[in-house]
């Protein structure tokens, strides 16, 4: 038995030819079991086959020295216990080794060059686990379906559900074919207010008409047209008369055109007054009517109107008239009267004229309207008479604002407030001018 053991040690040692490393054989002596230890640090070859030198017992990682110089070779393995890490030789150059990590957290990183740009469908990597975004929608406007023979993701836009406030704002813009406007009144008017821009006028009132105010539609009363402030006019009064234009609107306005004027701001006496234009140069509007405040800013409106609404209308008296005070001309020499039977109007001017002069001083005429004298000229006494055939107008603005308006059946009468010198004039006209509100 003795013997068979030894050649049995010798026939197994002479089958392993190592060229390197130990070699450690034992025999159980009662189950007869052999255990062959070989260690094979250090070994390059065994049995003619080339054998690669490997690090198992690492605490760092390698670096470009371990070589081929050390007995490395392309397949080597280097496990780094105190990192947890392990790495394959794939270039044994000497001084130049290039050792890979092929431990589990290798692999591609989650970078810009994989995950491309804006949203990415990548999350991160978790050891070997790619983490994906998920696709979801957030409202019931946008629904997200994933095809499962094509494997696509579906985004289905949900036109149904899409209300005008998920646009942006109350309203779909104009520039998108929306209004800008959210809320309407029966009667609203959309119109282009600016480029690309809508506005809502507001429906007028009734008997009002749609017309043109610097380029913009504006609901007004018929026949008046609304001139704008720092546009077309300045809002203080050059005089009580005139009115400073900033644009030439000598093409506009006209002589005799009616005209309509807002006093406020600080004005003694507020309020919306009728006039007459009496004279028009490019930057100078001269009226006649109420007369307006100068103080800077008292002006704040301005319209003029159509040549029909202002009214004339002629007073005669045949033969000889003026031999003194008369408050009734007309009743009294004439025995006529006069009704007005229109709407509402405002005196705002009148002219006479005799064809015979008293051969003393003229009579001064004023116009009462139910019963009131307009003119406030001459401390009240009006127009005094001149000379043969020529006309006389009352003064300017010499008009009383309290008694200049006329309604549907007021009286129109002739004073003669002051009567001649001699009281031998004669054939007088008195033509006056109302302008309709």
């Amino acid at each position: 038995m003795r013997y068979f053991k030894s050649l049995l040690m010798a026939l197994l040692v002479g089958v392993l030819p190592v060229r390197a490393g130990t070699r450690n054989m034992r025999i159980d002596n009662v189950t007869g079991e052999v255990t062959m230890t070989v260690d094979f640090t250090g070994s390059t070859e065994y049995q003619g086959v080339s054998l690669t030198k490997d690090k198992w017992d690492a605490t760092t990682a390698p670096t470009i020295n371990e070589d081929s110089g050390d007995g490395y070779a392309v397949g080597s393995l280097w496990v780094d216990v105190t990192g947890n890490v392990s790495y394959i030789l794939v270039d044994a150059s000497v001084g130049a080794a290039d050792w890979n990590q092929i431990d589990d957290n290798s692999g591609e990183a989650n970078t810009a060059s994989n995950a491309g740009t804006g949203v990415s469908v990548f999350y991160q990597k978790t050891v070997l686990d790619l983490e994906l975004n998920g696709i979801k929608s957030e409202n019931d406007r946008l629904t997200v379906t994933l095809d499962g023979a094509s494997h696509d993701i579906e985004l289905t836009v949900n036109e149904g559900n899409i209300l005008v406030q998920n646009l942006g704002g109350t309203s779909l813009l104009e520039t998108k074919g929306g209004t800008g406007t959210s809320t309407y009144t029966t009667g609203d008017i959309l119109f282009s207010d600016a480029g690309n821009s809508l506005a809502k006028l507001a429906k007028g009132t009734v008997g009002e008409v749609l017309t043109e105010t610097d380029a913009i539609p504006d609901w007004q009363d018929p026949g008046w047209y609304s001139l704008t402030e720092d546009v077309h006019w300045n809002d203080d009064p050059v005089t009580s008369s005139t009115i400073t234009t900033i644009a030439d609107l000598t093409s506009v306005i006209i002589v005799g055109t009616p005209i309509k004027y807002t006093m406020g701001g600080g004005a003694v006496a507020p309020g919306t007054y009728y006039g007459v234009v009496t004279a028009m140069a490019a930057n100078l509007i001269t009226l006649a009517g109420v007369p307006m405040e100068v103080d800077d800013g008292d002006l704040t409106a301005l319209w003029i109107g159509r040549p029909e609404r202002v009214i004339q209308v002629d007073l005669f008296v045949t033969g000889a008239y003026g031999d003194g005070a008369d408050a009734t001309l007309l009743a009294t020499d004439m025995s006529t009267y006069f009704k007005w039977g229109g709407a509402e109007a405002y005196l705002v001017m009148y002219e006479c004229i005799h064809l015979t002069v008293d051969t003393g001083t003229e009579p001064k005429i004023n116009v009462d309207v139910d019963g009131a004298s307009v003119s406030t000229a001459d401390s009240g006494n009006g127009v005094q008479l001149g000379a043969t055939a020529t006309w006389v107008a009352n003064s300017a603005v010499a008009i009383d604002s309290a008694t200049y308006r006329i309604d549907r059946g007021d009286s129109v009468e002739a004073n003669c407030k002051v009567g001649g010198g001699t009281g031998d004039a004669a054939e007088l006209t008195i033509t006056c001018f109302f302008v309709y509100k």
